[in-house]
């Protein structure tokens, strides 16, 4: 995942999220579930209502992780290596990934 990616400031993490939902054509009464679930899977539920410009950019790379999700929830490409190490916790890393293994194929490109 890269440090810096486009993101359009100017909405929150579900609008953010909302809007590639609908580029993926996920339709409109599975999306709100599908945005819900990806949240949650990359532990960004608190900031639902917040606007992307105002994440760390941690964060922003936990969004942009949770926008890959959307289309296939059950598999996840990660590279969770960074400058300043992990995330903000191996842990948190560890169990993302240890739930996508046993829900598919996952491939991790990563130090832990």
């Amino acid at each position: 995942m890269p440090d810096f990616f486009g993101v359009y400031d100017d909405l929150t993490a579900k609008e953010y999220l909302h809007f590639f939902a609908a580029a993926y054509k996920i339709s409109t009464a599975k999306r709100a579930g599908i945005v819900g679930d990806v949240l949650a899977l990359t532990d960004l539920t608190a900031k639902t209502d917040a606007p992307v410009d105002g994440l760390s950019r941690g964060m922003k790379q936990r969004l942009g992780l949770a926008r890959v999700l959307l289309h296939d929830r059950n598999s996840a490409l990660t590279s969770a290596s960074s400058r300043r190490g992990k995330w903000s916790r191996v842990g948190r890393c560890r169990r993302f990934i240890a739930r996508s293994v046993c829900a598919a194929p996952s491939i991790s490109s990563s130090p832990i």
